[in-house]
């Protein structure tokens, strides 16, 4: 096992009780073993670690991540900048406004705060796209979040049903008003 200064390098990673997201657990923690990373592995009743406050068990809740490491899904709608507003240092979940906004790993850095600033005064085009890339990077790149699996969807509809169209960013029916027969 690796050590720093005598201390053995060890990591809590914990996530909600599911048998896919326990198996993603023991792969990685497999891997980081191969480093020499001691890995504790810790699952939780989903109801609480994705339940909002208060809560009993506040070493359990995904928003107060008092793990090393912690493992969920998220997604955003058809235009990232929702998701990408979550990573502000102003949405960081705190005792203050009871562990609610969406910042869980309490990242902050002003020059991905300035950036979205750009994004917000900017109209759909090239320029938009290229700073959703920027913002995306400097917040993966910084190891605030590792993106692991794209959960892939089925959808279906009738052949009768015209108008429809499915995105990968959004629920199945973001436009059901363009749907017609």
């Amino acid at each position: 096992m690796r050590e720093h200064n005598g201390v053995p390098l060890r990591i809590v990673y914990q996530t909600s009780t599911n048998a896919i997201r326990q198996a993603t657990q023991e792969m990685i923690r497999g891997w980081w073993r191969e480093i020499g990373v001691a890995t504790e592995i810790v699952h939780h009743n989903a109801s609480v670690f994705f339940g909002g406050d208060p809560v009993d068990d506040k070493e359990a809740s995904l928003r107060r991540f008092f793990a090393d490491v912690q493992m969920y899904a998220s997604g955003s709608g058809i235009d990232p900048q929702e998701t990408l507003s979550g990573y502000l240092c102003k949405h960081i979940p705190a005792r203050e406004n009871n562990w609610a906004l969406a910042n869980v790993a309490r990242s902050c850095d002003p020059e991905y705060d300035a950036l979205f600033e750009r994004l917000e005064r900017t109209q759909a085009g090239p320029e938009r796209e290229a700073l959703v890339k920027q913002l995306s990077d400097l917040y993966v790149q910084g190891y605030y979040q590792i993106p692991l699996v794209n959960r892939g969807t089925v959808s279906a509809h009738a052949d009768t049903l015209q108008g429809v169209r499915i995105n990968g960013w959004d629920s199945d029916m973001w436009n059901i008003a363009d749907w017609r027969r």
